[in-house]
C-alpha cells in the first residue's frame, strides 16, 4: 500500500529497447512498447507529446517509472508509467566520446575517423530530416544531435552517428544552406536559409580538409 506516508515506488528499467512508439490522447501523450530480455511491456509517458519524444524506435534507454494496472473494458493489464528517460550507460559514454572528438576536430587537434565521414547518402538524409523538422516548427528548431542521428538512422536505414551529423551540419552551414545558433556538440538551434543556387557540397573547404586527412 502507498499514500501520503508511503510514496508510490519508483523503478528503473535499464537498457530497454524501444520497439514501437505511438501518439495517443490527441497527440498529448506517448505510448511505448519496450523490450527487455525478450519480454515486451507497454509504457505510457503522460504529458510527453510524440513530436517531443526524442528517442528513436530501435534505440535503447533507461526508464524511471511506476507500475499501475490498466483496466480497459474489464481487461486488467500491467502498465508502466514513464516518469523520465535517458540514454543507457553505454550509449551515453559513446555520445560523450563523439562530442569530444567533434570539438577536437573543430580545434584541429584530431582528424575525423573514416567511419564517421559522411557520404552523399548521409548528407541527403540529414538535410531532408532537418528541413522537415524546421518546416514543422515556427522556422527555428532545436535539435538534439544524438537523438536526431538515431532518428535519421532509423528512418532512412543508414548508419548516422552524432559525429557524422555534426559534420553534415557544419558543411550545410558553410555552404549557406542552414543557420546554426547557440551550438554545442550535443544540441543546436537550426534555421533554413533559402537559396536558388545549386550547391555542390564537395566544394566545402571543411569537407575537403576532412577527406584529405583520411587520404
Amino acid at each position: 500500500p502507498f499514500g501520503l506516508q508511503n510514496p508510490v515506488p519508483v523503478f528503473c528499467l535499464r537498457n530497454a529497447k524501444i520497439k514501437e512508439i505511438y501518439s495517443i490522447g490527441e497527440g498529448k501523450h506517448t505510448k511505448l512498447i519496450l523490450e527487455q530480455n525478450g519480454v515486451c511491456v507497454t509504457a505510457v509517458y503522460f504529458g510527453m507529446p510524440r513530436a517531443e519524444f526524442s528517442f528513436a524506435q530501435g534505440s535503447f534507454a533507461d526508464f524511471m517509472c511506476t507500475v499501475d494496472l490498466n483496466d480497459f473494458r474489464g481487461n486488467l493489464t500491467v502498465q508502466i508509467l514513464v516518469k523520465d528517460v535517458k540514454l543507457e550507460e553505454k550509449a551515453l559514454k559513446e555520445k560523450q566520446k563523439q562530442e569530444l572528438v567533434f570539438d577536437k576536430i573543430l580545434s584541429g587537434e584530431t582528424y575525423c575517423p573514416k567511419l564517421h565521414l559522411p557520404e552523399l547518402s548521409h548528407f541527403k538524409a540529414a538535410f531532408v530530416y532537418i528541413k522537415q523538422k524546421i518546416l514543422q516548427s515556427d522556422g527555428t528548431v532545436c535539435l538534439d544531435i544524438w537523438q536526431s542521428a538515431q532518428n535519421i538512422s532509423s528512418e532512412y536505414n543508414l548508419n548516422v552517428s552524432s559525429l557524422m551529423l555534426n559534420i553534415c551540419m557544419s558543411v550545410f552551414e558553410e555552404m549557406g544552406l542552414l543557420t546554426l545558433n547557440n551550438r554545442s556538440a550535443d544540441a543546436v538551434y537550426v534555421q533554413l536559409k533559402h537559396t536558388t543556387q545549386k550547391v555542390n557540397l564537395d566544394n566545402s573547404a571543411f569537407l575537403i580538409k576532412l577527406r584529405n586527412a583520411n587520404s
